[in-house]
């Protein structure tokens, strides 16, 4: 696998980041405190000392920001599947991974689509999205907006109301949405990137560290959870100061951008950090807790038992187990941090496979501990 760490932030993507960080501000705090309380740091003390320019952002950008609650509100809040957040947004179903010259291509291209080749493009899009949620044989019958929409009503009971409401809404004046969410980009640069400024210091050290993290272990990524590409594929690194605490890896499909495909991973400015202050307070007989925790739960064990027989997707699992696909994600992100699964792109799907070397690992270390 090739990368390449970009010199600068992915101007999109962080605006992006920014609305959805606004339009689920309760519920990324919750989040976020929780993340806190489980490793015994005080909230208020870590805030002040470590996001302090992060929090000066948000708080100067919502002065600034000229776009209404209520647009941010449908094109940035979360797409809940049940109870569970999945981290899209319906902006990210059709703009992913664009720079400014490719979103002005965008605003041409869906200038010049006929009424049918607009449709037809939304519908694929859609779908394209809708296959991470549900199994791709129940969605065969979608080939028009009509059917898409009675899929939406009557098939579609993890999504929230909200989301199939808003989607609805965008299906029956797609034209229009699609220009107003692009018109909200273009309105809010200028704004995002003078108070983007704020991070200036921040980014030029983070990005100095980004390439001494590659160059030391130019495997990171895999090491870290097992994703890789092929040896033919590059991997755009860009640093992320807004999605501070996650890695996002994306990759643009046939969507209606109609861009060249590539894969770009966002890296968090305070990712390592935060493991590190995970990792750095426990010791082995830890480590080996922490993995008996994860396979206490019988949903995560049966997941780790199938996935001895060969690599699964998301779906395949959820299907087999009867679970959502956003329950499995939860499982599968406890289940590869820990290192017991490792997960791969095959054919812009990912799959997960059991890590039986750090599973032999533990289990040899179990045993020296017990016996």
């Amino acid at each position: 696998m090739n990368y390449i760490i970009k010199k600068d932030i992915d101007l999109i993507y962080e605006l992006f980041k920014t609305f959805y960080y606004l339009a689920n501000e309760e519920e990324e705090i919750e989040s976020f405190n929780k993340t806190l309380d489980k490793e015994s740091l005080d909230k208020d003390k870590y805030k002040k000392n470590n996001l302090k320019s992060f929090l000066k952002f948000i708080d100067k950008f919502k002065k600034q920001n000229t776009i209404p609650m209520d647009r941010i509100l449908f094109y940035f809040k979360d797409i809940k599947d049940g109870d569970s957040k999945t981290n899209n947004f319906l902006a990210n179903i059709f703009l992913v991974n664009l720079d400014l010259e490719e979103l002005h291509a965008v605003k041409e291209r869906i200038l010049s689509f006929t009424d049918d080749e607009l449709e037809n493009n939304l519908i694929r899009d859609i779908t394209l999205f809708l296959e991470d949620i549900f199994d791709s044989n129940s969605l065969k019958s979608i080939n028009s907006k009509e059917s898409l929409l009675k899929f939406l009503i009557s098939n579609s009971k993890n999504l929230s109301s909200e989301i199939k409401w808003n989607l609805t809404v965008l299906l029956e004046d797609s034209r229009n949405h699609l220009l107003e969410l692009i018109s909200i980009i273009e309105d809010s640069l200028e704004i995002f990137k003078s108070t983007f400024t704020i991070f200036d210091k921040d980014k030029e050290i983070f990005i100095k560290e980004l390439n001494s993290t590659f160059k030391k272990d130019p495997d990171y990524l895999t090491s870290l959870f097992g994703f890789k590409l092929d040896n033919n594929s590059t991997l755009n690194i860009y640093p992320s100061m807004i999605n501070f605490k996650s890695i996002d890896i994306t990759y643009n499909e046939e969507r209606i951008s109609s861009i060249p495909s590539r894969y770009n991973c966002y890296f968090g400015y305070k990712f390592k950090e935060l493991i590190a202050l995970t990792d750095g307070k426990k010791n082995e007989s830890e480590l080996l807790q922490d993995k008996l925790k994860v396979l206490g739960d019988k949903s995560k064990y049966e997941i780790l038992k199938m996935l001895k027989l060969g690599p699964m997707y998301g779906q395949q699992i959820a299907e087999k187990l009867s679970l959502t696909t956003a329950t499995i994600s939860y499982h599968m992100n406890s289940l590869v941090l820990c290192g017991l699964v490792k997960l791969n792109k095959v054919d812009n799907k990912i799959y997960y496979s059991a890590n039986k070397d750090e599973i032999n690992s533990f289990l040899k270390k179990l045993g020296e501990e017990l016996s």
